[in-house]
């Protein structure tokens, strides 16, 4: 048979459990109650975070990839476009020398012209790729953001 001091201890063990498991309950409870009435929680905040990180995480690879085409497109005006002075200069030049041959058109004077046709064709193209890859740079390119009142 148990003595009385066995028994007060077997009490409170058992009553200590009750308290141990009510307490777990009510901090659920509270838990549950603090994030459905409008106040946040630790895990409710960090599950936020959670979810505003993967946002940007998210919004950087976005932009990251929008950068790389941007820089590709600018290089491909660039590309394009090197040498149009040049080119331009090349052909005032040729012109020049037609208009400054004396007498009749020579066969020479042929040459040039077909120099100065082919020049033309090849700055045509030139040009006409620039405004391809500007136009490529253009659409991919976001609207401009509205000025806010």
């Amino acid at each position: 048979m148990k003595s009385t001091e066995e028994k007060l201890l077997s009490v409170f063990a058992s009553l200590t459990g009750e308290v141990h498991e009510l307490h777990t309950a009510i901090s659920a409870s509270l838990e549950w109650s603090k994030s459905h009435h409008g106040l946040a929680t630790r895990s409710d905040l960090e599950q936020m975070e959670s979810r505003i990180m993967s946002k940007i995480a998210d919004f950087l690879a976005s932009q990251k990839a929008f950068n790389t085409r941007q820089a590709a497109a600018v290089d491909a005006v660039v590309t394009s476009i090197t040498g149009v002075s040049e080119d331009v200069a090349g052909l005032k030049a040729l012109i020049e020398k037609l208009q400054n041959s004396p007498g009749e058109f020579t066969p020479e004077d042929q040459a040039t012209a077909d120099e100065l046709q082919a020049a033309a064709d090849a700055l045509t193209v030139k040009l006409e790729t620039a405004s391809t890859a500007l136009q490529a740079l253009d659409e991919g390119t976001p609207p401009a953001v509205p000025a806010t009142p």
